[in-house]
């Protein structure tokens, strides 16, 4: 008896998931999901998940912008390092960064859209400071909660 509960269970466990798999790719080609959008699931990385530039057209996207604009704020060589967007609604974006195949050295940053031109509005480790939301008083609060405000040299809720 004690043998059949473990054979059942073990199909369980191989079982569940693997329909629920394939539950899932069925479902996502039967409503049309956009071939081109990427498929996350909770804690996963987004990575990339931006349109790309028609034929033609010659101005940057979003990611090349964001690089561009990290690499002339803190004078890196652009072929150095490597980007990833975690969130982009168009208007704000936050993402990582670090060296070309990983390794030590990445951080985090946070970029605002201002006429079309993004723009940095922090970068880096560690704390955010309070100075640094100064000109963007708009930030989302979902993307940077806190910061640390030196005049009462605490921590502070946006």
């Amino acid at each position: 008896m004690k043998t059949d509960n473990k054979k059942i269970g073990f199909l369980i466990a191989i079982l569940v998931p693997a329909i629920a798999g394939v539950g899932l790719i069925l479902f996502t080609s039967l409503n049309g999901e956009d071939e081109n959008k990427n498929l996350t699931l909770p804690g996963d990385e987004v990575v990339n998940e931006l349109p790309q530039n028609p034929a033609g057209d010659t101005r940057l996207n979003d990611q090349e912008q964001i690089k561009e604009a990290l690499v002339e704020k803190n004078d890196w060589e652009a072929g150095d390092i490597e980007l990833t967007i975690t969130e982009n609604d168009g208007t704000y974006a936050s993402g990582m960064v670090g060296p070309v195949g990983g390794g030590p050295g990445g951080g985090m940053w946070f970029a605002k859209n201002v006429n079309g031109v993004w723009k940095i509005v922090w970068d880096g480790n560690g704390v955010i400071m309070c100075e640094n939301l100064a000109e963007y008083p708009d930030f989302p609060i979902e993307m940077i909660p806190e910061c640390y405000d030196s005049a009462s040299d605490q921590m502070t809720d946006r």
